[in-house]
């Protein structure tokens, strides 16, 4: 550990200089590092960015993350768009890429509004609407992996329990399923800069193209013919813009709500049950006791969080913890320390389904708290009542052990084998 003149120019703060949040051991777990930062240096910088070039401050306590989250005057999401736009060969088919100008990159009026279109399927009362629909999905793939005695919980649950759940808001087409897994992780692939070989690259940028391609034309179908479902609610939200630029505002949404209801969804899922059945004897309280399941889905949610880390550019100088952070710099939010300090959670770091005042930051706080945090819990609350109901003995397979995706962002889990008796 250095002082961080050399790197940033300023004094104060600690540089981590060997510190590679992709690394293999980070990404399969990076909580003995988050722990270290917490107690020695809450605010710190290092090398390391999804910006090439550009390094990152990380704040790791969950008072200081919690501040920043609420102060987005100063904690800006929208230094966050991306520059970059699709290469010539595929810009006359995907103008910019669908991530460009989101809810997820946006402040003030502009989010407010996009928040607005996105809105619909996620008020109290279209969730608990959804609920007969998500329950009767959950239970038709717990039926279809009766028949053995093991499963991959990824790709047999978690993956089409929230795919099936996102296609049922939006009246998206079951026979593209296995297109849309394929769609989402090149699109994650290309946000987290997960591909080093060009012609990965190439490939993982004409998929996303076509995901953007099926997009504009649900876009188009749903203008032309509205139905009962809440992708032309949004439609109709949008109906005082016009042409290419109405396109372009719900194509961004869309593609917003199957990134985040798809894949974020189903990781915090089997982020969450490996945490649990690492726990027998809290599975075995629930299985005693189901009124624990709300808590228990808390506590998944807090124990080892899907989100790892927001990015933020300071639009001020701005001191956190006696270290000035200066204006214009890339900081990330540490969710997943903020979610395992003492001072926030007692004993954090022990998995507790009795835990209260649960108040996690899986979801974020504040104006940019995730809007679909309330259908994410619903299907982690039906998917747990399912699986404890199909399957009493369930178990990590004797065999597991976690792999990550790499991803700056996000904890992405490769496969979670169950078995049961």
């Amino acid at each position: 550990m250095n002082d961080t003149e050399s790197a940033a120019g300023v004094t104060g703060c600690p540089y981590l200089a060997d510190y590679q949040p992709m690394s293999p051991q980070e990404l399969n777990d990076p909580n003995p590092t988050y722990a270290w930062a917490r107690e020695n240096a809450p605010v710190f910088y290092s090398d390391v960015s999804h910006t090439p070039g550009k390094g990152i401050w990380s704040i790791a306590r969950n008072e200081d993350v919690l501040a920043a989250l609420r102060d987005t005057e100063t904690f800006s999401n929208a230094g966050q768009r991306s520059p970059a736009t699709p290469p010539e060969s595929v810009r006359h088919r995907m103008p910019e890429y669908p991530w460009s100008t989101t809810v997820l990159t946006q402040d003030g009026a502009e989010h407010k509004e996009s928040r607005r279109i996105l809105q619909a399927p996620f008020t109290p009362r279209s969730v608990k609407a959804l609920e007969g629909a998500v329950s009767a999905i959950m239970g038709r793939l717990a039926r279809q992996t009766t028949h053995g005695h093991s499963m991959d919980f990824v790709s047999d649950i978690a993956f089409p329990l929230s795919l099936g759940t996102i296609s049922e808001t939006l009246g998206l087409p079951e026979d593209r399923f296995e297109d849309f897994k394929r769609w989402v992780s090149a699109a994650f692939a290309v946000i987290g800069n997960a591909l080093t070989e060009e012609s990965a690259i190439e490939q993982a940028i004409e998929t996303v193209t076509e995901f953007y391609e099926f997009m504009v034309e649900l876009v188009h179908d749903r203008i032309a013919n509205p139905r009962e479902d809440y992708l032309s609610a949004m439609v109709r939200s949008t109906a005082d813009e016009d042409g290419d630029e109405r396109t372009i505002t719900l194509v961004r949404s869309v593609f917003t709500l199957i990134v985040a209801g798809f894949e974020t969804t189903a990781q915090a899922m089997s982020l969450g049950l490996w945490q649990l059945l690492s726990h027998p004897e809290q599975w075995q309280m629930l299985l005693r006791d189901r009124s624990l399941v709300p808590g228990a889905v808390e506590e998944m949610l807090r124990h080892r969080s899907m989100i790892q880390r927001l990015f933020r550019t300071t639009t001020r100088d701005v001191e956190v913890t006696g270290v000035v952070i200066p204006k214009g710099s890339l900081v990330t939010l540490l969710i997943a320390s903020s979610n395992r300090d003492n001072l926030a959670y007692p004993d954090a770091d022990t998995f507790d389904i009795h835990r209260r005042h649960n108040t996690h930051l899986a979801f974020g706080k504040g104006a940019h708290f995730c809007v679909g945090a309330p259908l994410a819990k619903l299907e982690a609350k039906l998917m747990l009542q399912a699986m404890l109901d199909t399957y009493p003995t369930l178990r990590l397979a004797d065999d597991f052990r976690p792999e990550f995706f790499p991803d700056i962002r996000m904890a992405i889990l490769r496969r979670l084998p169950l078995t049961w008796d």
